[in-house]
């Protein structure tokens, strides 16, 4: 049986987008603007206003307003784009590494005599 993928974080991004990390461990952008271009219905009509988008927040594994507007997360993770992964690569250095030699300095007979 496959494991249902809820929504562990939310952030807003900009404009109706906003950055969903799932229990898989994928991320995703989620934009939204669609939904408010025709009629939005009862719950989202008062999210076109984007102060209000904003108070995005996650509970009970999906996204939620305070006007307890939500969506469903199995669509939020169809719809959502994939957000790829930031490693930072360092460039291999194709020089091989120089050895450190040991410099041993010459002393004459009369200051080895002193010592």
């Amino acid at each position: 049986m496959k494991k249902l993928v809820r929504v562990k974080n939310v952030e807003y991004i900009d404009g109706y987008k906003i950055k969903v990390a799932f229990t898989n461990g994928k991320i995703k952008i989620v934009d939204l603007a669609y939904i408010f271009k025709g009629n939005a219905g009862h719950y989202f009509e008062s999210l076109r206003d984007l102060e209000r988008f904003k108070e995005v927040y996650c509970d009970y594994g999906t996204i939620c307003w305070p006007n307890e507007a939500d969506f469903c997360p199995d669509l939020l993770y169809m719809i959502g784009q994939d957000v790829k992964p930031t490693t930072s690569r360092r460039k291999k250095s194709s020089k091989v590494p120089r050895t450190r030699k040991t410099v041993r300095a010459k002393m004459s007979k009369s200051s080895r005599a002193k010592e």
